[in-house]
């Protein structure tokens, strides 16, 4: 759900969404006035983004639409979207396994993980971009 909202509202507003009612169920309206607690947390194109995304239409009598209702949506917390986010950034940095765990708050074992994860995601098991000491080996 996190990376579909992504590509409509961006990744900056998909994580202020998550950090703001990660974990919660919440009433998406079908349109958010500007007091509305969506458009004052993502401004006005980005809730009316959302409202889109996730209204619902009713169907009236022969099939025609006769009006649109909200939806009652559960937000994912975006902890692995943040680790994977902060991964890629460890990476495109060069950092260590060590400086990554580090930054990440997680185990060596974990960042290793995650790294073979990304690799597989890639379509490459042997890239050797980022993760490196500093004598250029992989750790």
């Amino acid at each position: 759900m996190l990376a579909g909202l992504a590509q409509i509202i961006g990744i900056e507003a998909v994580l202020t969404l998550a950090a703001a009612r990660g974990g919660q169920r919440v009433y998406i309206p079908p349109a958010a006035m500007p007091d509305h607690w969506l458009t004052q947390l993502l401004g006005h194109d980005a809730a009316r983004a959302v409202c889109d995304h996730f209204k619902l239409s009713v169907q009236g009598h022969r099939d025609h639409d006769v009006g649109w209702i909200g939806t009652p949506v559960v937000i994912p917390s975006a902890i692995r979207l943040r680790r994977r986010l902060l991964l890629e950034q460890a990476c495109v940095k060069g950092f260590s396994i060590r400086e990554t765990a580090i930054q990440l708050g997680i185990s060596e074992r974990m960042v290793s993980h995650m790294r073979a994860a990304r690799n597989r995601r890639l379509g490459r098991e042997q890239q050797h971009v980022g993760f490196m000491d500093k004598k250029g080996n992989d750790p």
